[in-house]
């Protein structure tokens, strides 16, 4: 509603494997805590390189199982939550992102912070 007068944005609901939108159609892809949930992530993959300019960028910021916390989470969402499909290791994604036909160039790991309510 706050952007039906703008020209420049444009609002599409779709499938993360099936965009209907035309190939080359980015230079930058942001995805941001929803890989987990995509139930067929190397289809999701190969759907953002098609989307993508030759030279864009494809940037994930999903949590990752490399450490001991996010491993007990994953198990918990494996038990409660069925719309968790899956978080993965950095590996995987490497081996995701090259099997989607991209080059793999890097990890950042952000340290979570706490957050701050308001409330007391």
């Amino acid at each position: 509603e706050n952007f039906k007068d703008r020209e420049n944005f444009h609002f599409i609901i779709a499938n993360a494997e099936e965009i209907p939108l035309e190939d080359n159609t980015f230079e930058v892809i942001t995805c941001t805590n929803s890989f987990h949930h995509y139930l067929h992530p190397e289809k999701a993959l190969k759907e953002m390189y098609r989307l993508l300019k030759p030279g864009g960028k494809i940037y994930i910021l999903d949590p990752t199982i490399d450490n001991w916390f996010f491993k007990i989470i994953s198990a918990g969402f494996k038990i409660f939550d069925r719309a968790q499909a899956k978080l993965y290791s950095t590996k995987e994604f490497q081996e995701m992102i090259s099997g989607a036909g991209m080059k793999y160039t890097g990890t950042k790991k952000i340290k979570m912070q706490k957050i701050h309510t308001g409330m007391k």
